[in-house]
Formats: C-alpha cells, sequence, structure tokens
C-alpha cells in the first residue's frame, strides 16, 4: 500500500511535523507500506489527477495547522474526489470529504483546569494563543465556554498571540495582578513568559503557576520544569497510518475523527503539587487583521531552536554541552568521557548547524540563555536512572 502524505510548506520545519511524519514513516515501514510525500512548494499549482494516477481511492494524509490552508486544500481536493485525512487539525469550516487523527485537546484542557482549580488557583488566564492555528482555538473555544459557566476556577481573559510574543506579554503586562496561574498555548510560549515574569519580578511557581501543552524537551530541562499536556506527536503519526489504512480498505465514503489520549505531567512550574482532582464562540481574525506567523517570530524562534537542538542529542552531545558551559577544556572533557578531541570537535559543529548560528560562541549564548549547565547535568543524570 502506498500512503500519499503532503506538508503544508510554512511547517515543514516546525517541531510536531519532524516528529508526526518521522513516526509516519516508520509505522509504514513496520507494515512494509510505501510514503509517497508530495514534495511541492504549491499544491495550488499541482497536477492532482496526475500524483493520484491509478489509485482508485484517492486519500491524502495532511499535516498543517493552518485553518485557512486546510480550507482552501480542502476546496481543491473535494474536487479531484481525494479524501482528506488531517493530522492534530480540526476545521468546523470543513464539513465534507475529511477525516482527522488528533490529540484530544479538549480533555487536556479540562485536566489543566480541572488541575489549578484543585491547585487553589482561581483567577486563570489563556496566554499565547495563535488565531491561526486550529489547535490553539480548540483550546479558546474551552477556555470562552468555560467562562460562561460557574465553575471552581474562574476563567478571565484570553491573549492572542497576533504579533509576536513580546508583543502579547507587553499587552497582558497591565493586567498581571489579576491572575494567579497561566494556561500556555504550548511550552515554547510558556518558557518565554517564565522568563519575561522573572524580569518584572513575578516568579515561577511562588507567585504565578504556570501550566502548558506539548511536553517538550525545553519545557523539562528549563527552570523551572514545565507543568505540561503532552502531545504525543509519535503516537499521532501511528494513529494516522492505521486510519488511513482503515479508510483505504472500507467500501462506504465515511468519515473518521480519532482522537489520541493526552497526559498531564506535573512538574515545579505549578509547585510540584498533586491534590486530589474533582470528579466532575469561535474567534475569527477579522480580513484586514494581519497575523504573524508563530514560527516567523523572533523570540519563539529562538526558543525552537534550542528545542531543535535538543531533540537532535543523545546523551554524549548533551555531556559536551554541559562541559561547555562549564567551560572545561576539550582535553579535559574528551578524557573525562573517553573520546578524541575531534569527536567534540564534530559534534559541536554538528550542532552549531543544528542550532542555526555561526558558532560555538553563539552556541553556548543561545543555550545560556535558556538552560544552565546544572540543569541539563540533572536531566542527563534524571534520564541515566530511567534506563
Amino acid at each position: 500500500m502506498k500512503i500519499y502524505v503532503y506538508i503544508d510548506p510554512d511547517y515543514r520545519d516546525s517541531l510536531w511535523v519532524s516528529q508526526s511524519y518521522r513516526a509516519i514513516c516508520d509505522e509504514a515501514a513496520k507494515k512494509k507500506y510505501t510514503v509517497a510525500l508530495l514534495d511541492c512548494d504549491n499544491i495550488f499549482n499541482t497536477d492532482i489527477e496526475d500524483y493520484f494516477s491509478g489509485e482508485s481511492k484517492r486519500i491524502l494524509l495532511v499535516l498543517t495547522t493552518s485553518l485557512e490552508h486546510s480550507e482552501r486544500l480542502a476546496e481543491l481536493l473535494y474536487k479531484h474526489d481525494v479524501h482528506m485525512l488531517l493530522v492534530n487539525h480540526q476545521n468546523p469550516q470543513i464539513s465534507a470529504n475529511c477525516s482527522a487523527v488528533m490529540v484530544d485537546y479538549i480533555d487536556g484542557m479540562r485536566k489543566i483546569m480541572d488541575y489549578l482549580a484543585a491547585c487553589g488557583r482561581k483567577r486563570a488566564a489563556l496566554y499565547g494563543i495563535n488565531p491561526k492555528s486550529s489547535t490553539d482555538m480548540i483550546k479558546h473555544d474551552y477556555f470562552k465556554n468555560l467562562q460562561g459557566m460557574k465553575s471552581d476556577i474562574h476563567a478571565e481573559e484570553i491573549y492572542f498571540n497576533k504579533r509576536g510574543l513580546e508583543e502579547c506579554f507587553d499587552y497582558m503586562l497591565p493586567n498581571v495582578d489579576r491572575y494567579d496561574c497561566f494556561v500556555c498555548a504550548n511550552d515554547i510560549v510558556a518558557r518565554f513568559l517564565i522568563k519575561k515574569l522573572e524580569m518584572i519580578g513575578k516568579k515561577v511557581p511562588e507567585d504565578i503557576f504556570v501550566a502548558s501543552f506539548g511536553d517538550y524537551l525545553i519545557a523539562q530541562m528549563g527552570d523551572p520544569p514545565l507543568t505540561t499536556v503532552t502531545v504525543d506527536h509519535g503516537e499521532l503519526g501511528r494513529q494516522a497510518v492505521f486510519a488511513y489504512n482503515f479508510l483505504r480498505k472500507t467500501d462506504s465514503d465515511i468519515y473518521m475523527t480519532a482522537k489520541v489520549p493526552s497526559t498531564l505531567k506535573i512538574r515545579r512550574s505549578t509547585a510540584d503539587m498533586v491534590p486530589a482532582l474533582p470528579s466532575s464562540g469561535r474567534y475569527v481574525p477579522a480580513a484586514t487583521e494581519k497575523v504573524l506567523d508563530f514560527l516567523n517570530d523572533v523570540a519563539s524562534k529562538t526558543i525552537l531552536a534550542v528545542e531543535r537542538m535538543l531533540a537532535s542529542c543523545d546523551k554524549l552531545d548533551l555531556q559536551i554541552i554541559s562541559g561547555l558551559l562549564n567551560k572545561i577544556p576539550y582535553s579535559k572533557m574528551a578524557a573525562g568521557l573517553f573520546i578524541s578531541e575531534n569527536v567534540i570537535f564534530y559534534r559541536i559543529k554538528r550542532l552549531v548547524k543544528i542550532a542555526d548560528v555561526q558558532n560555538k560562541e553563539q552556541l553556548i549564548t543561545l543555550i545560556s540563555s535558556h538552560l544552565s549547565q546544572k540543569q541539563i547535568s540533572e536531566y542527563i543524570e534524571a534520564d541515566s536512572m530511567k534506563q
């Protein structure tokens, strides 16, 4: 069987896309399927008929987070009788010929809000929501509905990340004393928010709790480690292959939505509190409103660069990074790690390239702006104990 895949060009370099696509390829290889990637910069100028030549049942697995892009794509594919299978994306404006496999963000929001209420936090803000992102708008809709309900926690303001994280923070700043907790759109937003809060004298978690979505390495290794809802992109990829196979084999034209469960990981950004949990209008930007692409925001890009680099690291890479931050000479580092200095040179060169910086000094500056040598060492030790 051949699995046809399309990746929105604007998100090819994003972490969730690379992780999900890798999992799709791995799962397909296990089942001896072939992955056919539609490698084009503009699908709207592509000959769809030629692409699916010879296929009696046409299905395209799509990785995007853009609401606008998925709507245009749905219209195009419908004309060519191609069923669209979205990965971690949901668009209420698409009503036909579309299925989805996604993380259960509604359950994730419920877990976070119930948890914060059980911790005694009563005044919450939803922060850093990207109105162009389908998954962020699910979080937005849940929070918006909570605002009109009698609840153990007061859902107060929603802050949109329209023109960058700096502007989002500046817009929120006059109201910062109103909140005792923030629910952030993702770990990148949360890490930036914590840094800015510290600059104005607000401590996390002493003054304000922060929770987010993602469970990236930057969430686990930063200070403080983030309480976060896991987004398992590997499982998303595996379930996408299963759904693709199911849709292809079924005789009827059915639509399906499969949801990957999420888990709340409790860490120090909410004081490691583990209380007993209780039992128990869609925003559309105006046509003239310009919303900055999250991946092009300068503040986002620097944290994403750290995360991208960390995601590529094995234990030895992390040990070398720890040595760099601790200013250990190469000769001493090589002796302690039982490797040659050439190995250290090679590994640093590779990390510089992945982080998209010019040299070792810029790499150290980038890492140290978000992580300390102690945090990396503690992560290495904790990870070793798991094995």
